[in-house]
């Protein structure tokens, strides 16, 4: 049975999953992310074999949010068209943290189109580091996170929960999810991809990772035009070294766009070729291998179409040999 993590860079997946392994888990100590790559690890409670999934945040140090997107998108199809049944996903929050960020709210909103409203119910939110700060500030920011940002979640059935840093904490989470699994459960973008054979910029989860691409190439221009006049300010005054400056800032900019149209490009994809740019990836990667979700630790199986939200018995699970 696998469990996903997901959250913002910093907000713990890693420190909770060493909780529960004996997997070393690399964890960061500062805003750049650390989990570069979604990494999978397992470990055994009471003789259930449970896959722990770490995800890069979308908002990582070290690639953009459209390629975290698309390996998510097709390790989350791997996953449908396997033996392993999904039991939920975590989604990690800060408590420590004394506003609700904007990168927070894009994690959250990307969190609720991957999953769609129907299943909702299989999301625990924790708030993380409960111990870390004064019980009373924790209980207020608590309430703020139920009666505000977490509302539409918390309609739809997710489970609200502190985590205290401890393994026992870790496992009573975990624990709520495995016990409470449904029989099968299909996220929206799986649903999306696998059956309806949609493209990933036509997911709900693709359509915003888009639309917050095409925002900043927006962005971008205005700073080009703007540098462009700029440039044209300096060269009528003659001054070299301003005109210089500028010419390396919009050169930046005109950089950024150039970016920002292929990953529009690479949104455009379907499952197979998601398959095979993974296939690729895993071709050409460097350094020791690790269990990246891109290459997940399960047998496949044929797939059957399923309508959204139909949930049906699960074949046994079935792990590689360690």
């Amino acid at each position: 049975m696998a469990i996903i993590l997901m959250g913002v860079t910093g907000s713990g997946k890693s420190t909770f999953i060493s909780l529960l392994t004996d997997q070393k888990v690399e964890v960061g100590h500062g805003l750049e992310s650390h989990t570069t790559e979604a990494a999978s690890y397992t470990f055994n409670d009471s003789g259930r074999e449970i896959i722990l999934v770490d995800t890069p945040g979308f908002d990582d140090t070290n690639r953009p949010d459209a390629e975290i997107l698309q390996e998510m998108a097709h390790f989350l199809v791997a996953l449908y068209n396997s033996d392993v049944r999904l039991a939920g996903i975590v989604y990690l929050h800060r408590i420590t943290d004394p506003r609700f960020s904007g990168t927070a709210g894009k994690n959250l909103e990307i969190l609720q189109r991957l999953c769609g409203p129907p299943n909702f119910d299989s999301v625990v939110l924790v708030m993380n580091m409960w111990d870390s700060i004064d019980v009373e500030t924790a209980m207020q920011r608590e309430l703020e996170l139920r009666h505000t940002f977490w509302t539409n979640m918390l309609k739809g059935n997710s489970t609200m929960t502190p985590h205290t840093g401890t393994r026992e904490s870790a496992l009573q989470i975990v624990r709520g999810l495995v016990d409470n699994a449904k029989p099968r459960l299909i996220l929206s973008i799986q649903h999306e991809l696998a059956e309806e054979g949609k493209t990933l910029d036509s997911t709900a989860a693709g359509q915003y990772v888009q639309k917050e691409m095409l925002e900043a190439k927006a962005k971008h221009q205005q700073d080009v035009a703007y540098l462009k006049s700029s440039m044209d300010d300096a060269i009528r005054e003659r001054d070299v070294n301003l005109l210089r400056a500028l010419r390396e800032e919009r050169d930046a900019a005109e950089a950024k766009i150039r970016a920002t149209v292929l990953e529009t490009q690479q949104m455009n994809k379907t499952l197979d070729q998601l398959v095979a740019q993974a296939r690729d990836r895993r071709a050409t990667a460097k350094g020791p291998p690790r269990r990246r979700i891109s290459n997940p630790p399960f047998r496949m199986r044929n797939p059957t179409p399923l309508s959204p939200y139909t949930t049906t018995p699960a074949s046994p699970l079935r792990f590689p040999p360690t």
